[in-house]
């Protein structure tokens, strides 16, 4: 998977994303672009590298948290529509 722009902006643009539709591909474009720079800092032994990692960590956190989130919304959306529809047809 390509990655465009660093890891920070595909990042704030996940986590600003309001289409849940594009969401999912979001989350994925920046997890690629946090493994590709996350390869490129293992040659690289500074504290701007341990720094940089750390930031990345929380980050990767940050997505699973929201994508959790997202994955428990489609889901009592999709239970909300589906009991509307039971108490639609009278078998609630």
């Amino acid at each position: 998977m390509a990655t465009n722009g660093s890891w920070q902006d595909l990042y704030k643009a996940a986590m600003l994303e309001l289409n849940s539709a594009k969401l999912r591909s979001q989350i994925q474009l920046a997890r690629a672009a946090m493994q590709q720079r996350s390869e490129e800092l293992v040659q690289d032994c500074g504290a701007s590298s341990l720094a940089e990692q750390r930031m990345m960590a929380d980050a990767l956190w940050s997505l699973g948290m929201l994508e959790r989130s997202e994955l428990k919304s489609d889901f009592e959306a999709r239970n909300q529509s589906s009991d509307n529809t039971v108490m639609r047809h009278g078998t609630a």
